[in-house]
């Protein structure tokens, strides 16, 4: 089984005019890191600013695949490849939940509605 830590806190120069100076860095919803099932997060890593899945089912091979940074070329064009999409996220930032266990029988519907970025 693996773990994603995914970001849910918008960054600082999201709102500023500043915002189109950063577009490769990591942003609301993308998954940041991709870790076993046994990894322990730190205090930093859970609300608000992020939430962990545990991926049930989800060997750690293919799991790091969401890892993948988004390129054109050469040129990273954004952080991550992935991202889990905001309506996913609303209902457990709502709860509270730091950390949420997908179960086998969702784990694929999970990882369906993950949003693979495309270069411009």
């Amino acid at each position: 089984m693996a773990q994603i830590l995914v970001k849910i806190s918008p960054n600082w120069f999201d709102s500023s005019s500043l915002a189109g100076e950063y577009t490769s860095y990591i942003t609301v919803g993308d998954i940041v890191t991709v870790q076993a099932d046994d990894h322990v997060w730190g205090t930093l890593e859970q609300l608000p600013d992020f939430i962990a899945f545990k991926l049930v089912g989800v060997d750690l091979e293919t799991a790091k695949t969401f890892e993948e940074e988004l390129t054109s070329g050469n040129a990273r064009v954004k952080a991550r490849k992935y991202a889990v999409p905001i309506n996913i996220l609303e209902p457990y930032i709502t709860a509270n939940q730091s950390l949420v266990v997908v179960d086998s029988p969702q784990v694929s519907n999970f990882i369906n509605n993950l949003v693979e970025k495309v270069a411009p």
